[in-house]
């Protein structure tokens, strides 16, 4: 089972991870950087909506709509903590632009030996 990201996220992990790797052959740490610390979560986040994209965006939901749903959820938020972050209007943008990016989702492609069914999303231009 591969689990499919946007060519936008994957592109952006390269580029992170790479600097990461040039950072540690140098003998620094790379989360003591602020700022690739702050890359590191955006990246997170950014994992994190492909999720619940792929599990919780029901047709027809606006960003905003599925963004306030998970905040609101009465279990547990996995958006809030980054929304503190990096603000509400940013976590939206990044929403949308993976909803835009996305041509459909596949539902319960694949059943686990404990019954837990998974879901992919099929980007464009993948």
């Amino acid at each position: 089972l591969q689990i499919m990201e946007s060519k936008k996220l994957e592109q952006y992990k390269d580029a992170l991870y790479a600097e990461m790797r040039e950072r540690k052959a140098k003998g620094e740490n790379p989360f003591k950087d602020a700022d690739l610390k702050r890359r590191y979560d955006y990246k997170s986040a950014w994992e994190m909506i492909g999720s619940i994209l792929a599990y919780d965006w029901k047709e027809g939901q606006s960003a905003k709509e599925l963004l306030d749903w998970e905040l609101n959820d009465r279990y547990h938020s996995y958006l809030k903590n980054y929304v503190e972050e990096f603000g509400y209007d940013t976590i939206l943008n990044l929403i949308q632009q993976d909803m835009d990016d996305i041509d459909h989702i596949n539902r319960a492609v694949f059943t686990d030996d404990d019954g837990l069914t998974y879901n992919s999303v099929v980007y464009k231009n993948n």
